[in-house]
């Protein structure tokens, strides 16, 4: 057996066996999180589960018997927040009814905060991800596998002259693979549009180098920000994701913390463009910034060095093309496909119990 996106994209039952044949080295994030618990903190216990530590954004969690539990929900009434509560329990509930594999009775509790722990590095969280010195945290899939809490489309908000931020629309079913089939952006390599495309908020350094590294309006960048207070000029600057796929570079950006939109961008058939990073993903290991299986090219994070890295893929779209291939290969057609979810939601089922120090109690 060996997988095949186009048949097993949405095969979410895979055996251990399959998942390790078709995601290899997916889970070293899982595997270092056990290894930091056996030989620094110890195994974990109840209290470590314990969420009295945070206001909000935070679920307890059982799977106890192949059946999900909620055991208490702090600030998740927040559209945002119970949006993304709903994605990851979603996800969860998905991995265990789709196999039949045994799962262990584990007790855990994960944020849906961008910072699991703002304050600190003392919690035990599951988080969408994590500072490299924040080692007690566990890195999970982040909510936008099951759904992006906003549509696409016309976006909904009172009048130009009110300060409210836009209210987001219902969320739609989607995995960042739906987006890319033929009719929906995802066209001929050639035929791409030969430009940098990004759009988005001003909230960090990072984003405001690039702004200012393409503030002349060079020939090779499509770079706006967004004001998502301001409704007439945002209708005017928005563009959708399927449209960012007709570009052939794209560029990511950290936000508050990591930001969800590279899963996205990597679905694209195009050439993703990462500054130095400094929040960890559960798939960022994956990375490959040079030699033969270079998928995404690799700049700093004041983007001095984006100007001739562009010019030189300009210049050699052969070359240029051969790292879209590779980002397709092996991200969109293998560890972002929503099956590659599933078993990483198992792993990390199976990682957490070997290191749990307690018997879940369901009563």
């Amino acid at each position: 057996w060996r997988f095949v996106a186009d048949l097993d994209e949405r095969n979410y039952g895979l055996t251990e066996e399959q998942c390790d044949a078709a995601f290899p080295g997916y889970w070293a994030e899982i595997d270092r999180a056990v290894e930091f618990r056996r030989k620094h903190v110890g195994k974990v216990k109840e209290e470590d589960v314990d969420i009295g530590w945070r206001d909000d954004g935070v679920v307890r969690a059982m799977i106890y018997n192949r059946q999900l539990y909620i055991v208490e929900a702090k600030g998740v009434n927040d559209l945002d927040y119970h949006f993304r509560s709903l994605g990851i329990l979603h996800q969860i509930h998905r991995a265990i009814s789709s196999c039949t594999d045994p799962i262990p009775d584990i007790e855990f509790s994960f944020s849906v905060d961008d910072m699991a722990d703002p304050d600190g590095d003392t919690a035990t969280i599951w988080a969408f991800s994590r500072l490299p010195h924040k080692k007690k945290q566990w890195v999970m899939p982040d909510y936008n596998y099951w759904s992006w809490p906003m549509d696409p489309g016309p976006l909904h908000t009172r009048d130009d002259n009110n300060s409210s931020p836009v209210v987001p629309a219902a969320p739609s079913p989607l995995s960042p693979r739906d987006f890319f089939s033929p009719t929906s952006g995802d066209r001929s390599f050639d035929a791409k549009l030969p430009l940098l495309i990004w759009r988005g908020a001003n909230l960090n350094d990072v984003r405001d180098s690039l702004l200012r590294v393409t503030a002349p309006n060079p020939p090779w960048a499509d770079v706006l920000e967004l004001n998502w207070l301001n409704a007439s000029e945002l209708q005017s600057r928005i563009i959708s994701m399927p449209t960012h796929c007709r570009y052939r570079f794209v560029v990511h950006t950290e936000g508050r913390s990591y930001s969800g939109r590279l899963k996205y961008l990597q679905n694209c058939h195009s050439v993703p463009f990462l500054h130095r990073w400094e929040w960890t993903e559960a798939h960022h290991h994956l990375l490959i910034p040079e030699g033969p299986d270079q998928n995404f090219v690799l700049v700093e994070r004041d983007f001095s060095d984006l100007e001739p890295k562009i010019q030189a893929l300009l210049d050699r779209p052969k070359e240029a093309r051969r790292i879209a291939d590779n980002s397709v290969r092996d991200f969109r057609d293998k560890y972002l496909t929503p099956a590659a979810q599933a078993c990483y939601w198992r792993k990390l089922f199976k990682g957490w119990a070997s290191v749990q120090d307690f018997t879940p109690s369901l009563y």
